[in-house]
Parts: C-alpha cells; sequence; structure tokens
C-alpha cells in the first residue's frame, strides 16, 4: 500500500470515530442506565419541606424552576450525579423526573419521590430498587 493511501484510510477512520463520538454525544443522554438507588418519599408538608411548606403554591416551584403542583410526578436528586430531566421509572409508580433537590439527596445512589400528601409519603417509607434511568 502506498504511503498516501494509507494516509487517506487513516483520515477516513479518524473522521468515522469523530462522527461516531459526536453521534454518541448527541443521544447519549436517551441511552437507560440502571442503577441501584435507595428510594425514599417527600411531600409539600412543614416536615418534609420545612420552611419553605408556608410559601403559597401558586409561588412555589421547584429547584429547577418548574411550576410547582401536587400532582406532578416529580423526584428530588443531588444534581452533582442526576441531571435536572432525569427520568427514573420506578417499580409499581411509573416515571418520575428530576426536578428537584433536598439537603439529605446525597450521592447518586438516593433519590426523594414527591408526594401528595404526607400520609402517602410516610406509607412509602424507604426501599432499594434496581432504577431504569434516561437522563
Amino acid at each position: 500500500m502506498k504511503r498516501t493511501q494509507l494516509k487517506r484510510s487513516t483520515r477516513i477512520l479518524v473522521g468515522a470515530i469523530i462522527w461516531l463520538a459526536l453521534v454518541f454525544m448527541a443521544i447519549g443522554h436517551d441511552i437507560p442506565v440502571t442503577a441501584r438507588i435507595t428510594v425514599t418519599a417527600y411531600c409539600p408538608c412543614s416536615k418534609c419541606c420545612g420552611r419553605y411548606a408556608n410559601t403559597p403554591d401558586s409561588l412555589r416551584a421547584f429547584a429547577d424552576g418548574t411550576a410547582f403542583d401536587r400532582a406532578a410526578r416529580v423526584c428530588a436528586v443531588d444534581p452533582r450525579f442526576w441531571n435536572f430531566g432525569s427520568v427514573f421509572t420506578v417499580p409499581g409508580l411509573g416515571d418520575f423526573t428530576a426536578h428537584d433537590t433536598g439537603r439529605k439527596i446525597k450521592g447518586r445512589k438516593r433519590i426523594d419521590l414527591f408526594m401528595p400528601s404526607h400520609a402517602e409519603a410516610m406509607e412509602y417509607g424507604r426501599r432499594v430498587y434496581e432504577l431504569e434511568v434516561v437522563r
């Protein structure tokens, strides 16, 4: 093989690798990841939310700025490890989207599900699952 052919084939190979890397970066956020995560629950009461509980619902927002809704399927995450907008599939409950944070939610192995009432949050308790996450 001539030297010019080798250079050309090397350029094509490098170009293909760069193109694949860009494609995977663009779609990489849609690839599901499975992680073992401790799941707890919280509600908008003063026991769960502290000083933020006295804010009227119309003025509330989740940590990423999403409007507050008691019927929302939201979870709190540590934003250093999970992006806002990540979707967690919880067995028996369905999909929850990361829009909130919490002072006790630290690391990649813990999330907190938003529940409309304190009774539901306490009934849920603490569970450990292998969750599918789409970032």
